[in-house]
């Protein structure tokens, strides 16, 4: 895997779009919300995007909000975030391949 969703600075990664959608809606969502709606707009990840932020907060809090929105609740109080990153950097991890 060289791209995809980190999670709570790390602690949870997924790869497909499809994947993080899922799981934001089935187990991360009042999470997400309970950060989003203690957040000020100095507190976003992109605060030039806050009204796009704050119209889906108010959708969320109605239970109206889509996938998409969701997303962008999450990445703006910094739940997760997407990345990429080269195969090199691969070399320095460590892992149990379960054998």
């Amino acid at each position: 895997m060289t791209e995809g969703w980190v999670w709570c600075g790390g602690t949870f990664y997924t790869k497909y779009l499809k994947d993080t959608l899922e799981e934001l809606r089935k187990n991360d969502r009042d999470s997400v919300l309970d950060m989003a709606n203690e957040a000020t707009e100095s507190d976003l990840e992109a605060p030039w995007e806050s009204e796009e932020f704050f119209s889906a907060l108010k959708k969320a809090n109605n239970n109206q909000e889509t996938d998409e929105e969701l997303l962008t609740i999450a990445v703006q109080v910094d739940y997760l975030y997407y990345t990429e990153w080269d195969d090199s950097d691969l070399e320095d991890l460590q892992y149990d391949d379960g054998k």
